[in-house]
C-alpha cells in the first residue's frame, strides 16, 4: 500500500490532492489532514467524486497524525499565505508557529519515509524539519526551486526560446540563473542574450507569483503539478535529476541545487561548472538562509 499524507489543505494542499487522482502512479491512498474542519468535509466529499474515474484505484479519506506512521510521503503544505508587500521569509515568524504546532504533532508518531515540503519560507521550512525533528535530511526534499525552474521556463518560452535550464539558490529572491550551465535554443545562453535580457528574465522569475496574487490572491497549480512530480518519482521508484530544495550539509542549509532523486529521497547533488560570479550568489543565499533559520 502506498500512502500519501497531506498536511494542510487549503488551496496548494486540495490541489495538489486533485493532481495526485489525475496521475497516473503506484498510489492506493491519500490522507487528508487540516485544523478547519468543516472545509476538509467538503474538499473531501468533492475529490471523492472524483476518484471513479482516476488513473489509479485509490481511496481518499479525513485522517488526523496517528495515519502518518505507514505513510510513504507526508507533504506539508500548511503555511501562511504570500503577502505581495512582503518577502517569503518576512512571513517567517507566523509560519514558524504553524510548523511548531505541526512538528509537535509529528514527535508522538514513528515515520519513515519522505518529508515533501512546499509550505514557504520552503528552505527554511525544510530545515526546521530536520531540526526540529532530528530527521534524516536526505529524507526531506522542498519544491522550491522546482517552481521557480518551471516558471523561468515558461518566460522563455513566452519569448521565442527552448532551454534546459533551471533556478537555483533560495526559494525567494536571492535566487539565481547560472547562465554558463545550460543552452537557449540549443546555443550557449551567454550567445543567444545579452547580460540585460537575462537579468530581465530573472526579475521576472522573481516577480511571478507576486502577479498571480495580485490577480487571485494564491499560487497553487504551478506547485501542486511540481510537488505531483516528486511525489511520482518516490512511490514509482524513478530515479529523476531535478532542481529542488535539498540539504547543504557543507552549508548546514536546505537550499535549491539540481538533485537526483528515487524512492529513498535525496541519492547525489549535481556538482556544476558555476563562474565566480554565480559562485557568489550561491554563497549569497546560503547567507540569508542561514540568518533566518537561526530564527528557528
Amino acid at each position: 500500500m502506498k500512502k500519501v499524507v497531506i498536511i494542510g489543505c487549503g488551496k496548494v494542499g486540495i490541489t495538489y490532492a486533485y493532481s495526485l487522482i489525475n496521475t497516473k502512479m503506484n498510489l492506493d491512498e491519500i490522507i487528508l489532514i487540516d485544523k478547519d474542519k468543516e472545509k476538509i468535509i467538503g474538499d473531501y466529499l468533492d475529490l471523492k467524486h472524483s476518484i471513479c474515474f482516476s488513473e489509479n484505484d485509490l481511496t481518499i479519506k479525513i485522517g488526523d497524525y496517528k495515519d502518518v506512521e505507514d505513510a510513504d510521503i507526508i507533504c506539508i503544505t500548511a503555511g501562511v499565505p504570500q503577502n505581495i508587500n512582503n518577502t517569503r521569509l518576512e512571513d517567517i515568524e507566523q509560519s514558524k508557529k504553524i510548523f511548531q504546532d505541526i512538528t509537535d504533532k509529528l514527535k508522538k508518531y514513528k515515520f519513515n519515509g519522505i518529508y515533501l515540503i512546499a509550505s514557504n519560507p520552503n528552505d527554511v521550512m525544510c530545515y526546521s524539519i530536520h531540526k526540529y525533528l532530528g530527521y534524516n535530511p536526505n529524507k526531506i526534499l522542498g519544491s522550491g526551486v522546482s517552481l521557480d525552474t518551471s516558471r523561468f521556463i515558461e518566460i522563455l518560452l513566452d519569448k521565442g526560446y527552448q532551454t534546459d535550464g533551471y533556478v537555483l539558490g533560495e526559494h525567494g529572491d536571492s535566487s539565481f540563473i547560472p547562465w554558463n550551465c545550460f543552452t537557449v535554443d540549443e546555443k550557449n545562453s551567454n550567445e543567444v542574450l545579452t547580460k540585460e535580457e537575462q537579468n530581465e528574465i530573472l526579475k521576472e522569475v522573481h516577480n511571478s507569483s507576486k502577479e498571480i496574487i495580485k490577480s487571485k490572491n494564491a499560487t497553487y497549480y504551478g506547485v501542486a503539478t511540481n510537488l505531483t512530480r516528486i511525489t511520482k518519482c518516490i512511490l514509482d521508484n524513478i530515479k529523476y535529476t531535478m532542481p529542488l530544495s535539498c540539504y547543504d550539509k557543507e552549508n548546514d542549509v536546505f537550499i535549491g541545487n539540481i538533485a537526483t532523486i528515487n524512492k529513498e529521497g535525496l541519492q547525489e547533488k549535481i556538482k556544476l561548472d558555476l563562474t565566480e560570479t554565480e559562485k557568489s550568489e550561491y554563497e549569497n543565499s546560503v547567507n540569508i538562509l542561514k540568518e533566518y533559520n537561526e530564527k528557528l
